[in-house]
């Protein structure tokens, strides 16, 4: 398509669980100038168990990924194994939630695949455990640390989506 607008990256959001029970995947969210990517990075298995439960057993995150989210391409970043595209025009309906006392913040995203059938993403927002322990030194609960986690998150998708999608979005946070 000439003229038309290379796809380039806005920002990443690190720290992402997408629940999809049996399995739990963290993610790397990417979001570009027209869709979602959500790139994984680690798996675990929550079969029977709670979310903390599962991830605690599993030992989190897994093996570090050797993937350069800066400079890889985006629709590299799209054809890794089990990353997930959600283009900005299927998208029906954001969410994110609040954090409780004791979980992280939702992100739900709603959207139509590439056959036209309904989807839902939800995933995790969750703070690294360098962000809790810098919190913890700074003398905050980790209820706290969540709460600040997920108002970024909020801030950075307010930022960088497309203005209908930010106006329809339910921002909780």
């Amino acid at each position: 398509m000439p003229g038309a607008t290379p796809e380039t990256k806005l920002v990443l959001i690190p720290n992402i669980t997408h629940r999809a029970i049996p399995r739990l995947f963290d993610c790397m969210a990417v979001i570009t100038n027209r869709r979602f990517l959500f790139v994984r990075t680690g798996v675990f298995t929550a079969e029977g168990l709670g979310f903390d439960a599962a991830k605690a057993l599993s030992g989190g995150m897994g093996p570090p990924s050797p993937i350069d989210y800066v400079n890889e391409p985006p629709d590299a970043l799209a054809a890794r194994e089990g990353a997930l595209s959600i283009p900005f025009e299927a998208v029906s309906a954001i969410v994110l939630k609040k954090p409780s006392w004791d979980s992280e913040a939702f992100l739900q995203i709603e959207y139509r695949d590439a056959q036209g059938g309904a989807k839902k993403f939800i995933g995790l927002v969750a703070p690294t455990a360098d962000q809790l322990k810098n919190g913890k030194l700074e003398g905050r609960k980790a209820k706290e640390v969540r709460a600040l986690i997920a108002r970024a998150v909020q801030d950075v998708l307010r930022q960088h989506l497309p203005p209908p999608l930010v106006a329809a979005a339910k921002w909780e946070a």
